[in-house]
């Protein structure tokens, strides 16, 4: 498991990212959304790969709930 640290970095750096790009990404709702999905993922992944592949979809104009959904889908 990751630092809490390292994942409270990579979430900031991510979403003001998407947020000088006009694309809102709140917080709290990645942090709540991620907590649903992760139980369900069999295997490893990395929180900040993760956060990349988030980042790459909503760049995609995809919105949130579409990222999260592809995103879980792929691990």
């Amino acid at each position: 498991h990751e630092d809490k640290r390292v994942v409270t970095n990579r979430l900031v750096q991510v979403t003001r990212q998407l947020a000088d790009k006009g694309i809102n990404a709140d917080q709290d709702k990645l942090l709540v959304d991620f907590a649903h999905y992760l139980p369900d993922v069999n295997g490893k992944y990395v929180f900040g790969e993760l956060m990349a592949n988030y980042s790459n979809l909503r760049q995609q104009n995809i919105d949130h709930e579409q990222a999260m959904k592809v995103l879980f889908e792929l691990i």
